[in-house]
């Protein structure tokens, strides 16, 4: 279920950004082999991840740390709305209101997940089964 999650999310980033570029000056055939080689160079944050799910350290050599992700998020969901694509498709991904109440993105806390934590704490807190 774990791996098929993820394929789920891939899916639904490539999709989502093709329809980002509709009506854009830019073709789906030009956008598909960035998009090919995308998950291929972002490969190396599995490893990363599970390495900070394991040692519980969540600071240490961070490059972007979380309020320059929820900024890009922030981003991407903006853009998507002003260029009146949905965002269902990205909609889980924080933006500035996550933690929020009332928020629209980001969705509930997650099972484990304590106010103001990063998702992934949250997963190192889950029992194992």
């Amino acid at each position: 279920m774990a791996l098929l999650s993820a394929m789920t999310g891939l899916f639904a980033g490539i999709s989502h950004a093709y329809a980002l570029i509709e009506g854009e000056d830019v073709s789906p055939k030009d956008l598909a082999p960035l998009l090919a080689e995308w998950p291929g160079a972002m490969g190396f944050f599995a490893g990363a991840a599970a390495e900070r799910l394991v040692s519980g350290d969540f600071t240490s050599g961070v490059e972007s740390n979380l309020a320059m992700q929820v900024t890009g998020s922030a981003t991407l969901l903006r853009t998507a709305a002003e260029q009146g694509v949905s965002t269902e498709l990205i909609g889980s991904v924080p933006g500035p209101d996550a933690g929020a109440p009332g928020r629209r993105s980001g969705g509930p806390r997650r099972r484990g997940q304590r106010r103001g934590d990063h998702p992934a704490q949250a997963l190192s807190r889950l029992p194992r089964t």
